[in-house]
């Protein structure tokens, strides 16, 4: 709950309200008034002021704006996995995504708005079209909420829409950037994207700034972001709430069944410099037992194998694994004996 007493949130399946504390955690409540406004973009008709009101006579309509949804499952694609399940089952979603975006969960309808070329330019080409097409997108699919994600910015060219927009927030550019510099500064690798991301930074931070200048409602994935956004950029928010990322091993396999080759220790994330996995390398390096590393997710695989046998860390060290199922991982995940999570930043 904010100092001011408003709220962000949505009714549980009780029928209670869920309110935000100020530490992350949730406590529930009596439905009541809530700030965030909600009312279908673009109708002409007054806005509902009670969430509750809208719950009773239909399903919520929430459109969500997500470039990188079915293109890079990154953890932005992979949190709009796992926001969708939870979202799906009792409202309307539709995903704004990439060509190849599919979803089999109920009420979840895809809209593919971009396909192709590098990261930095499908940002730019979702934000082109998102303007030129959302106008047609709201009058067909009728939201009542709108959630975006500010890594992306995707809706930084677009203006009038009536319902409330969402800013889900895992990192900033500022942020970012520092930790390309921390990792360039230590002989990491670099992805693309990020040289990229350093090469233009003197355009973004302003674009950055001007952008937080426009959102009034933000989700925070930790205290530390948080913090980050509201020192640095002051965005004048009217209602925000900081919702810590989870893990759910309900997919993973039964008990018994992880993988046998799997090493006791686990990176698992976007092969970025700024994720710190140099670090990890180095680290392992300075172990003198043998311990094993698996490394999963999408990126430069063969340059990160080429820097881990530059440091003496053959495959019996370290296994690049590249992009593998979601079940898969999850078994992973469960027979390691070590997470570990190297990054130069939160995210």
């Amino acid at each position: 709950m904010r100092g001011d007493g408003r709220e962000f949130g949505e009714p549980s399946n009780s029928g209670e309200r869920l309110t935000f504390q100020r530490d992350g955690g949730t406590a529930p409540s009596r439905p009541r008034t809530s700030s965030l406004r909600l009312g279908p973009c673009g109708r002409g008709s007054p806005r509902v002021s009670r969430f509750e009101k809208i719950r009773r006579t239909r399903a919520t309509k929430i459109a969500v704006a997500a470039p990188e949804y079915g293109r890079i499952w990154g953890g932005i694609g992979t949190y709009v996995s796992q926001l969708l399940r939870g979202l799906g089952p009792h409202h309307e979603v539709t995903i704004l995504g990439g060509k190849e975006a599919r979803s089999s969960i109920p009420n979840v309808t895809t809209v593919p708005m971009t396909n192709g070329g590098s990261v930095m330019t499908n940002y730019l080409k979702f934000q082109l079209a998102l303007r030129r097409r959302l106008p047609d997108l709201i009058r067909e699919y009728r939201p009542d909420l709108f959630i975006v994600h500010h890594a992306q910015m995707p809706d930084l060219l677009t203006s009038g829409v009536d319902c409330p927009i969402v800013v889900t927030t895992h990192t900033t550019i500022l942020g970012q950037s520092r930790g390309i510099q921390q990792a360039r500064r230590r002989g990491s690798p670099l992805d693309e994207s990020e040289k990229t991301t350093l090469t233009v930074l003197p355009a973004l931070l302003p674009a950055e700034v001007y952008y937080w200048k426009r959102v009034r409602h933000a989700l925070f994935v930790s205290n530390a972001v948080r913090n980050e956004v509201m020192g640095a950029y002051e965005p004048r928010l009217r209602t925000a709430a900081t919702v810590l990322n989870g893990l759910s091993l309900d997919d993973a396999p039964p008990v018994g069944d992880e993988p046998s080759d799997a090493a006791p220790i686990l990176f698992t994330g976007r092969l970025l410099g700024w994720k710190g996995l140099s670090v990890l390398f180095r680290a392992l390096t300075e172990l003198s037992g043998g311990e094993r590393l698996d490394v999963t997710g999408s990126g430069a695989v063969e340059t990160w194998k080429r820097h881990a046998q530059s440091l003496g860390l053959g495959p019996d060290r370290v296994r690049l694994l590249g992009v593998i199922p979601r079940t898969e991982l999850l078994a992973r995940l469960r027979a390691a004996s070590v997470v570990v999570v190297p990054s130069f930043m939160e995210s």
